[in-house]
This record gives C-alpha cells, sequence and structure tokens, in this order.
C-alpha cells in the first residue's frame, strides 16, 4: 500500500468535506468534488466550523450515530385505510416531530435524511382491528415504497388488548430519502387503527 495518497491540499479538503457532512463518492486520489480550495481557505473554513461561525453549516462529527431522527405518537386513534388486502397502506397524518438532528419531519408522518448514508431504522407501533383474528403487517416505507426487512406480524386481539409489533434494520439511503410506516392487512380490506407508533432513525456511517 501506497504511505501517501493525497497531497497536503487534498487531504486538507477531503478533511472540511467530511466535517462538514459532505459524502465523498470515491476515495481515489484527484477525485474530489469541483471548488477545490487552497490549503489557507481550508484552514480558515476549519477554524470557523469548528467555531460555529461557517455560514450556513454545521460541524458533523465523524463518528456513529451523529445525524438522527424521531417521529412518534402516544394514545392516539389514528385510523389506516386498508383497500387492498394484501397491500401496504401508509399511516396518515397524525405523528409530532421528536428529536431531530440532519433529519427533518414533515407532513405530520414522514421523516427526510439529509445525508446519504447507511442508518439504523426501528419502529414499534400498538393497533387493534374490529374483527378479531385479523393478520396485521407493519413495514418501513421508503419513497412510498414498502420494505420486506424490518417488517412485523400480529394476529389482532381486540380494541381493548392493542397488539404491539417492531422491527429493526439497516438501510442504504440518498439524500431526500424519506421514510414513513406502512401496514396491511393480509387477508382482507378491514381498516387498522394504531394507537402508539414510534420511528426512529440514526445515520451509522456515510
Amino acid at each position: 500500500m501506497t504511505r501517501q495518497r493525497y497531497s497536503k491540499k487534498e487531504s486538507l479538503n477531503r478533511i472540511l468535506l467530511q466535517l462538514q457532512g459532505s459524502g465523498l463518492s470515491s476515495d481515489t486520489p484527484d477525485t474530489l468534488p469541483p471548488n477545490v480550495l487552497s490549503e489557507d481557505e481550508v484552514l480558515s473554513d476549519l477554524a470557523e466550523l469548528l467555531a460555529g461561525s461557517l455560514p450556513g453549516v454545521s460541524a458533523f462529527p465523524p463518528t456513529a450515530m451523529s445525524r438522527y431522527g424521531n417521529m412518534y405518537f402516544d394514545n392516539t386513534n389514528v385510523v389506516v385505510d386498508i383497500l387492498v388486502s394484501g397491500a401496504y397502506a401508509r399511516v396518515p397524518t397524525g405523528s409530532v416531530a421528536g428529536v431531530l438532528n440532519g433529519v427533518t419531519f414533515q407532513n405530520s408522518r414522514e421523516l427526510v435524511v439529509s445525508t446519504a448514508g447507511k442508518y439504523l431504522v426501528e419502529w414499534q407501533m400498538s393497533f387493534f382491528t374490529a374483527t378479531l383474528g385479523m393478520e396485521i403487517e407493519g413495514a418501513v416505507m421508503i419513497n412510498g415504497s414498502g420494505q420486506s426487512r424490518a417488517t412485523a406480524h400480529a394476529s389482532s386481539v381486540t380494541s381493548v388488548i392493542p397488539v404491539s409489533i417492531s422491527a429493526s434494520s439497516i438501510f442504504s439511503l440518498a439524500k431526500d430519502d424519506v421514510v414513513a410506516l406502512a401496514v396491511r392487512n393480509a387477508a382482507a380490506t378491514e381498516d387498522v387503527t394504531i394507537q402508539h407508533l414510534q420511528l426512529t432513525l440514526f445515520l451509522l456511517s456515510v
């Protein structure tokens, strides 16, 4: 392995970009994005970045879970309309924002990532249906599509005893990907009422 792969100028630019949370498409030398800064410019930006005075930019710690977001609702009856048996239906509005850093909450039902990378996605919900024994599955939805990973299912009991399900998985998400939750009724079109819900994202690596 070559001991020195980058020049001083390229090394400084790479460090600055990583601290700003800007993903690098390659670790190959001489593949930086346009507008490469001089050494003095990089050092000046680094000083301002760490002081919190670089306009429009916040320092991005190069550690796990430095970008995260959460949404939830608590003790609220949110009804999911099931129009097609076996098809995912997005959980509608009703959620509120939890703690957010580098993740945006929108439309009272979605989280949007601002940095591409690998994310740990965790969710939980409790639900009931009017009819006993409905098999209900919960899943992560990315950009409107239900995902086969991070799913969980259970049979409904009664409205008096809601059923709880949860799951987690790691997803590679692109900048501006929209993450939400969905449910489906495996064998009927009966609606699902969700009383508690939580969706949490943690950035693990870029």
